[in-house]
């Protein structure tokens, strides 16, 4: 008769604890959402109305060009210079701010926020769709993507990175299917609006998927020419035969966050000491084309070569010596450790071009083994992903010493890099430890 009072107060001290369990992952997530109200508060002015100098200037171009003015301002004595602030991509992002003429451009933010997070709110819902990660790996995945700073740069310059990603995105689950075609009309797609995105097709090369080059040919001609429903194809002509050849350079700025643009702040200190390298790295339009100082151009590409061949040694030893794992798995995994490896082999790889390297990231968190077995790889995609959650260009730490904040923040796509390293030798021992015991040992 005792025992029954006993027994009921144990199973309600019982539930209470599953209950709070259950609970807590969702009441960690709310608290650790107070920084997003800070981190909106901080870009609240730059997001505000009147701001965006980069999107006011292609809109007015994109809307010159309509009424037939030339779309491609090579007159202009800084137009080929990386972050020169005149039009330089093909001309499907033009015709997609063409149509929203009539009204003055910064009237347009509201709508191009508005658009830019829905983009970003779907690519992470496929992803995580297309994973089916367990709620603590889900929720961690949604934090970070919440608070990952280059979002609020992308959202600054209302750029077109939310859509590149977006079709990245789907590039990826659709070779997770064994779709190469449309893997690679997604990632031509994604080329026809600002070229570099075509570089994942590498993956796809290097797995001799060659459906995926005709996708990506079928996908940028599609793009282009309903571009040219909007626009006149001579600009798709125009841009491709005389403004891209003369593309490219190699930025000084702290704004380049590319291996290149280290290295070459990197060989003006060795050469010519810190004063003029921040002396460069302050000027916007420097590029290491134009520094005078004998000696620095050969030793900054040496220095980077050097670190693209040892990274790509150690790339293709850790994939080839890991056992075969399931498609999917490995598409998702190549496909990552090719954006995390490429993006920062571009000659400018700017702030905000980090966005995409979420779907890495997230990547990542959704195959990487349990914290507690194997806490390396989790201190790895720590330290890719603190600096992307805290450095911003109006960060005091930013503000007291631009280089060593732009270095840190160019480090994230390598430490992600490591991790997906990491992250595909266990698949492998595992899925190969997994095979022998279901199999049998082999005769």
């Amino acid at each position: 008769m005792g025992s029954k009072p006993a027994g009921t107060g144990q199973r309600k001290r019982r539930m209470v604890r599953g209950r709070l369990r259950a609970w807590l992952p969702w009441l960690l997530f709310a608290l650790l959402l107070v920084p997003t109200a800070l981190r909106v508060e901080g870009y609240r002015e730059r997001l505000s109305e009147g701001r965006f100098p980069d999107f006011r200037i292609f809109y007015d171009q994109a809307e010159r060009a309509e009424r037939g003015d030339p779309l491609y301002r090579t007159d202009r004595e800084d137009f080929h210079l990386p972050g020169s602030q005149s039009y330089k991509f093909p001309p499907p992002v033009a015709a997609l701010l063409s149509l929203l003429e009539g009204r003055p451009a910064t009237r347009h933010a509201p709508l191009g926020i508005a658009v830019s997070l829905a983009l970003l709110a779907a690519a992470f819902a496929l992803l995580a769709a297309a994973h089916r990660p367990p709620l603590w790996r889900l929720l961690l995945a949604l934090l970070v993507t919440i608070h990952w700073v280059p979002n609020f740069e992308s959202l600054a310059a209302l750029a077109v990175e939310p859509l590149i990603l977006l079709l990245w995105v789907l590039a990826l689950l659709l070779a997770r299917r064994a779709h190469a075609m449309g893997a690679g009309a997604a990632i031509g797609a994604a080329g026809a609006l600002k070229v570099y995105p075509a570089g994942l097709l590498i993956h796809f090369l290097l797995r001799r998927r060659w459906r995926a080059l005709g996708g990506v040919l079928l996908g940028g001609a599609v793009t282009l020419a309903l571009a040219g429903l909007v626009l006149p194809l001579r600009h798709a002509a125009d841009y491709f035969l005389r403004v891209l050849p003369h593309l490219g350079g190699i930025a000084l700025s702290t704004e380049n966050l590319g291996l290149f643009g280290n290295a070459g702040r990197l060989a003006i200190g060795l050469v010519a000491g810190r004063e003029r390298m921040l002396s460069e790295s302050r000027r916007y339009l420097s590029i290491l084309g134009d520094v005078d100082l004998p000696g620095v151009r050969p030793l900054a590409l040496g220095m980077a070569i050097v670190v693209i061949v040892i990274a790509l040694g150690v790339t293709f030893r850790v994939w080839r010596r890991g056992a075969t794992l399931p498609a999917s798995r490995s598409a998702s995994l190549g496909t990552a450790l090719t954006i995390s490896f490429y993006l920062p082999l571009l000659p400018s790889s700017w702030a905000h071009y980090q966005q995409l390297l979420l779907l890495p990231l997230l990547v990542a968190f959704f195959h990487a083994p349990a914290p507690h077995r194997a806490p390396t790889i989790w201190l790895l995609l720590a330290a890719g992903a603190i600096p992307g959650l805290w450095i911003t260009d109006t960060h005091a730490f930013y503000r007291a010493d631009p280089l060593l904040a732009s270095a840190l923040r160019s480090l994230i796509p390598f430490w992600i890099w490591w991790a997906l390293l990491r992250i595909r030798a266990v698949a492998g021992r595992t899925h190969d430890a997994t095979s022998k015991t279901s199999v049998g040992p082999a005769t």
